[in-house]
């Protein structure tokens, strides 16, 4: 039996019982078509991540708490679309749309003129959903107005507010 020191970390004399794989991965391609029609799970899954007890937290991947490019990678991956790790590689992977052209499930991006830092999931109306820090944002998942007329919260990130973008495809990393 193998054992986890920490969640995805083996201890090394349990390295013996691993094996090589028998096929060649082969990554499925998904249409801009199919992913739009996962759209509502991937926001019913937010909103479920929402209702679970949780916190920010820096780097965090998996249930329950996560940062904010975590949760939108966990959410489009419970579809089986990839999406790169942070922020700034998410912004530079989606197709970039007009601020106006925003539909629920398209990503909402903040940070500096440089960089993205921080991104959300829109669900309409104006909304969008995202785990954010103590410091400017709820210590966790929240869903907040994207406008300068919200709470405390939604006027420092719209402050910060970069540009928004479209999941059309499903990320694939290149192998050297």
């Amino acid at each position: 039996m193998i054992r986890c020191v920490s969640p995805g970390w083996l201890s090394l004399e349990d390295l013996q019982f691993l094996q090589p794989a028998e096929t060649v991965y082969q990554p499925q391609f998904i249409s801009t078509a199919e992913i739009q029609q996962h759209i509502p799970t991937v926001i019913a899954f937010t909103q479920a991540a929402k209702a679970q007890d949780n916190y920010y937290l820096w780097g965090g991947t998996v249930a329950p708490n996560y940062d904010c490019s975590g949760l939108m990678q966990a959410a489009f991956k419970s579809v089986g679309v990839w999406l790169p790790r942070d922020a700034y590689q998410q912004e530079a992977f989606t197709q970039t749309i007009d601020i106006k052209e925003l539909q629920p499930g398209d990503l909402i991006f903040f940070g500096t003129p440089q960089k993205a830092t921080h991104v959300g999931l829109y669900l309409g109306n104006n909304c969008y959903i995202h785990s954010s820090g103590k410091d400017q944002g709820r210590n966790g998942i929240g869903i907040d107005e994207l406008s300068s007329q919200g709470d405390k919260v939604s006027q420092a990130y719209y402050k910060e507010l970069r540009g928004a973008g479209r999941v059309v495809k499903s990320y694939e990393p290149q192998v050297r």
